[in-house]
Parts: structure tokens; sequence; C-alpha cells
């Protein structure tokens, strides 16, 4: 097992470290506690297996949407995020390599 994900509703995947293999983002919803769950970035090694990046939750919103794009332009992919709670608005997280 290379990590462990709750509350899981969405996937973006791209070369999001630099490398030549395909990287995972795991967006989670919120969980039993009724709080988000922390969102996971799984990158590829070239052996096949995964390094898991624990991202920590951002409190009451929760995850609604994950997509990947070339924010900075520089060839590689970065992941812009949409979190809310319910019908209210939450954050919009941008996380790039650097």
């Amino acid at each position: 097992m290379i990590g462990r994900v709750t509350a899981g509703v969405g996937l973006a995947f791209g070369s999001f470290n630099r490398g030549d293999t395909v990287d995972v983002y795991v967006l989670s919803d919120r969980g039993r506690d009724r709080f988000d769950d922390p969102d996971h970035i799984f990158l590829a090694r070239n052996d096949g297996s995964f390094t898991p990046l624990v991202l920590p939750g951002n409190g009451k919103a929760s995850g609604d949407d994950v997509a990947e794009l070339d924010y900075d332009d520089d060839g590689y992919s970065d992941f812009v995020v949409s979190n809310g709670d319910k019908k209210g608005t939450g954050p919009l997280q941008l996380f790039t390599w650097r």
C-alpha cells in the first residue's frame, strides 16, 4: 500500500515533479468527522512505485474538483483545486513544483 486515502472524489494526472513519469493528484472530500480529509499527490518513480505527498485538509470546506494544467508555462503539470462547502464558496488552490 502506498498511502491511505479516505473520501476520495477526484483524480488528475500529470508530470508534476519534473520527471518522465505520470503523477496522480487524489482529491478528498469530507470524511466521517465532517471535516475535509487530506488530499494526496502520488509521485511516480521510474521503478513503478509511488511516493505519497499528503496535503493538509483546509478545515470545514471540502474538495470539489481538481484539474491538471501548465499554469506557469514551463512544460510541466500543475494542479488547481477548488474547494467549497455545499453551496458556499471555498478556497481555490494552485500546486506547482518548486
